[in-house]
């Protein structure tokens, strides 16, 4: 015969201590799911450099959490704030750039004008864009300007700056709505951060749960 011995006090505390981990474990889960959703927001928000060319810092500054995770309801989400949504989007699931509110406003006082880029000659900021004043400015027109809806000899439909005599500059052009590919891939690089930051968040917030 063999017997063994143990010191039913180790399992005990044993029982105990796993009881306290089950006990704060939805604390720990919740607590590690929102610094990973805050870490996967900065990633997504930092890969815009990789996939678009000179992104603005408001560009840059796109994806938020839009929900945080609790005890009770361990889920956390991400999405792009309203303003850059409306342009951002259409690089993550490809299709036609929706109208911003000045080429809808366009396009109800001039019908058929549907979309506005910079003119060959408009002033650009340090990323390539027209600035929002110039554009508003232009849009707005005043005793120097003039909107053409179709195109008249060399110049093509925009708005334009008289600027001597003959001599004009193109401020704004008007066209289609463009067609954007699908170029970033936010599911992707979202799933390859989780796999990054989850682990070691969920192991520190149960260190410090249980310590």
């Amino acid at each position: 015969m063999i017997r063994f011995d143990v010191d039913t006090r180790d399992v005990d505390r044993m029982l105990r201590w796993t009881a306290t981990l089950q006990g704060q474990l939805p604390y720990a889960t919740s607590r590690a799911l929102n610094d990973t959703a805050k870490q996967v927001a900065a990633d997504l928000n930092a890969s815009t450099t990789r996939y678009f060319d000179k992104p603005t810092p408001f560009t840059q500054r796109g994806y938020r959490v839009s929900q945080f995770s609790s005890k009770t309801s361990p889920v956390a989400e991400l999405d792009l704030k309203p303003i850059q949504r409306d342009y951002l989007l259409p690089s993550i699931r490809g299709g036609i750039r929706p109208q911003r509110k000045s080429e809808q406003k366009l396009s109800a006082r001039f019908g058929g004008l549907k979309a506005w880029a910079p003119g060959l000659d408009s002033r650009r900021n340090q990323y390539g864009n027209i600035t929002k004043a110039a554009a508003i400015a232009a849009l707005r027109g005043n005793a120097s300007t003039f909107l053409l809806q179709q195109q008249r000899g060399r110049l093509v439909p925009g708005v334009y700056q008289r600027v001597g005599k003959g001599k004009v500059k193109n401020l704004l052009g008007f066209g289609e709505l463009p067609s954007i590919s699908r170029r970033w891939p936010v599911q992707q690089l979202g799933e390859q951060s989780i796999a990054r930051h989850w682990p070691g968040n969920l192991e520190r917030w149960l260190r410090e749960a249980t310590r």
